[in-house]
């Protein structure tokens, strides 16, 4: 696993405000998944799942990995995605501030990604595809960071990936 967390770098948000994160999940689905016949799930425990943020920012980060995941098996792709409330303390494997934060596993059923590449996956330009920047991830970090929260990745080659995203709850009860 991959981490990479925002405890101690600076916000450089454009814009704070109480952001549902469910709907620019779903908003972001509707374009890159749906769009192209991609099955897709969104699983979400959730009364209220408002995240502390800009909600360009945020839709940008989902977008990037939806793109990924639709690149890595274009046919035959499952998405599945779980919102959660998760309640971190001092030392947590983030190295977040405790409190309270909002949860989102993105998981799919693409080529996975091997033990060699899984440390660079967020390294500016570093890419496998033929045709790729390399951006995508480290802009989901970076927009990961800029919000106080985090970006983790867990993935075996041929049994997909699971990228999970952290973000600071705005009274996510």
């Amino acid at each position: 696993m991959s981490c990479l967390s925002g405890g101690s770098v600076h916000q450089d948000m454009l814009h704070s405000e109480p952001v549902d994160i469910k709907g620019v999940i779903e908003e972001s689905a509707d374009l890159f998944l749906r769009e192209s016949g991609i099955a897709f799930t969104l699983r979400s425990n959730l009364e209220n799942g408002l995240v502390r943020g800009d909600r360009l920012q945020l839709f940008q980060l989902f977008s990037n990995l939806f793109i990924n995941a639709r690149e890595a098996r274009p046919k035959a792709l499952v998405v599945n995605v779980t919102l959660s409330r998760r309640t971190l303390a001092d030392g947590n494997p983030f190295g977040l501030a405790p409190g309270k934060y909002a949860e989102v596993a993105v998981a799919d059923n693409g080529c996975g990604i091997a033990k060699e590449h899984i440390g660079h996956i967020f390294d500016p330009y570093f890419t496998m595809k033929k045709t790729g920047s390399g951006l995508g991830l480290s802009i989901c970090r970076r927009i990961a960071l800029g919000h106080g929260g985090a970006i983790t990745v867990s993935s075996e080659p041929s049994s997909g990936t699971v990228f999970t995203v952290v973000l600071p709850a705005w009274n996510v009860e």
